[in-house]
């Protein structure tokens, strides 16, 4: 049975009239909802706004100024998302994908998005244990190594990238620079 659906990273919860984004449940009218819910039913299909009234506000009369709010009020629930087009004297269409599910996939993507950012900090982990290893080995190698071979004053250089995120004339300016960690050894003799 149908019970969410889900489009713009958002899940529209049918049964319960709520909207989960990211783990938490945004606050929406009761109004609101049901004109989410008309709209994301229907994706890419221009609703005019006498069938909304009809559909959403059948039990007051009222005028398109309800329509206007709650629409703005949808677009700050998707804030940063595009999805509603306003097709000027003709009405509003959802222009976001929408996936249809139940409550159990629902729970199966949490468990499976949980094991993905596992996976992704374990990752990060054995990048950076891996990293402490080879400079710890580098330098083993470098500080043990015959006096005789490493002359007086050796340097290493270890090039590391930086992306600085600058603005520059109210714009975006983006640069990389190259830092370097310097070693330098000196010898007794």
């Amino acid at each position: 049975m149908l019970t969410f659906l889900e489009t713009a990273n958002h899940q529209i919860h049918l049964v319960s009239c709520k909207v989960i984004f990211q783990g938490e449940e945004l606050k929406v009218r009761t109004k609101t909802f049901l004109l989410l819910k008309l709209l994301v039913e229907s994706p890419g299909q221009i609703i005019s706004k006498q069938t909304i009234l009809n559909e959403v506000w059948d039990d007051v009369i009222t005028d398109d100024q309800v329509i206007f709010q709650s629409i703005k009020e949808i677009r700050k629930i998707f804030n940063g998302y595009d999805v509603i087009k306003t097709h000027p004297r003709k009405g509003y269409a959802w222009i976001s994908p929408v996936l249809r599910g139940t409550d159990d996939q629902s729970q199966q993507k949490g468990s499976k998005d949980l094991l993905i950012s596992n996976n992704y900090l374990g990752s990060r982990k054995i990048l950076a244990v891996s990293l402490v290893i080879l400079l710890l080995l580098a330098s083993v190698l470098f500080f043990n190594s015959n006096r005789n071979e490493i002359s007086k004053g050796s340097v290493i250089i270890l090039p590391i990238l930086n992306e600085l995120n600058q603005t520059w004339n109210n714009g975006p300016y983006y640069s990389q620079v190259t830092l370097f960690i310097i070693i330098w050894r000196t010898t007794n003799g």
